[in-house]
């Protein structure tokens, strides 16, 4: 079901009441972005209801916008949606090209201050001559739990069947000279030990043994039971094999096998098997993106509040839970990315889960490389510094 709401612009009063609103104010705008505006259908709409913002699709309207584009893009987002995505479309107009009256360039900069509250400093934008409106269209997708599922399958991703009691950690002797430096420990309140469990690929006939830990893993909601790096993963590979033809031929043969199917799911299921098994050459978000029929495509990240600081959120609401998907980035950008912390442990099972394995590894494996490089970096100051000492009793140096 596709949604469709109208121009973007900043709220009333721009900059000067944004700025006045309280540092938990600012964190529920931040996390309220990370929705889509429509609650789900489900008997409960509290704030636990909402649906994620999993990928965001942009592309520009106007008149560079041909016929073509149009119907591939329509065709593309019309098999997004009989998979069980849910799509709801935003315009942007740019608003600083719209401003013909000089008068009026504190209220731009205002409303262009207002849509910059979540970066560092927001500058004025240049004085620009007249143009024409430019308007982007943001597509944004959500997966609900099931799709997710079913994408998992496909893509025979490992997920937790059962939890591991008894993990055996290797621990490497650095790790415990570590454990006698209080400085290097991360807040365990915050970052909490990993749970370990046992993974096996995902597979329908087997749901029953992996639904206990649906709503267990990481929270009280299945929502979080996929990592953000997770979900992303999985709808962009579905995004990668998604077919955007558009010849009658095809049309018309997809007709007649949907005729075939009465239930919703199981049409939901027969156009998923086809995305995974058919050849098209017409498929894929990255042929869009070649041939200009989408601007860019992208994950959305949670805002990064650098303005708001640990001590100013009070520590009921970081523990419990309301605003995860926000506190994800901002506890790393606190207490991971910031140089004051190059001393502390890495949170590494949190960097894997929102940003994925690999950028995960990559900090695991620069970690042991520094370990590795202390040693050789001892002796090499030793034998400097001992040079140094001796070349004041060296009489070949002294004369």
């Amino acid at each position: 079901m596709s949604n469709k709401s109208g121009d973007s612009s900043a709220s009333g009063g721009g900059c000067r009441t944004l700025l006045r609103l309280r540092p938990v104010d600012w964190l529920e705008e931040a996390d309220r972005q990370l929705y889509l505006t429509t609650l789900s259908t489900g008997n409960n709409n509290d704030s636990r209801q909402r649906r994620r913002i999993d990928f965001v699709l942009v592309y520009s309207l106007g008149v560079r916008d041909s016929a073509v584009n149009k119907q591939r893009r329509q065709a593309f987002q019309h098999k997004l949606e009989s998979v069980g995505f849910i799509i709801e479309e935003q315009d942007i107009v740019g608003a600083l090209e719209s401003r013909h009256n000089d008068d009026n360039d504190d209220d731009a900069n205002d409303e262009l201050t207002s849509t910059r509250l979540f970066s560092r400093r927001g500058r004025k934008a240049k004085q620009q001559p007249p143009q024409q409106q430019s308007v982007k269209r943001f597509v944004r997708l959500h997966a609900p739990f099931e799709l997710l599922l079913e994408l998992a399958e496909k893509t025979r991703m490992k997920l937790p069947i059962e939890e591991n009691r008894t993990p055996s950690v290797p621990k490497m002797p650095f790790d415990y000279l570590m454990s006698w430096l209080p400085f290097t420990k991360i807040d365990c309140t915050l970052f909490p030990p990993e749970q370990h469990y046992f993974l096996a690929e995902y597979s329908k006939t087997l749901r029953y043994r992996f639904e206990p830990l649906f709503d267990t893993v990481r929270g009280n909601s299945r929502d979080l039971y996929f990592t953000p790096a997770q979900r992303s993963r999985l709808v962009y590979d579905c995004l990668l094999r998604t077919p955007f033809e558009t010849t009658i031929e095809s049309e018309t043969e997809e007709q007649q096998v949907l005729q075939g199917t009465g239930d919703v799911k199981e049409r939901r299921v027969l156009e998923l098997e086809k995305i995974f098994t058919g050849s098209s050459t017409s498929s894929g978000i990255e042929l869009l993106l070649r041939d200009q029929v989408y601007d860019d495509c992208y994950p959305l990240h949670a805002p990064l509040l650098k303005r708001i600081e640990p001590h100013m959120i009070p520590s009921w609401i970081m523990m419990k839970g309301e605003h995860r998907n926000t506190f994800d980035r901002m506890k790393l950008w606190w207490y991971w990315s910031r140089i004051s912390n190059v001393f502390k442990d890495q949170p590494v099972s949190h960097i894997k889960d929102y940003f994925g394995e690999h950028v995960a590894l990559y900090f695991c494996w620069l970690r042991w490389y520094i370990q590795m490089l202390l040693l050789p970096c001892v002796l090499g100051l030793s034998v400097f510094f001992y040079g140094l000492w001796a070349m004041k009793h060296d009489v070949p140096t002294s004369q």
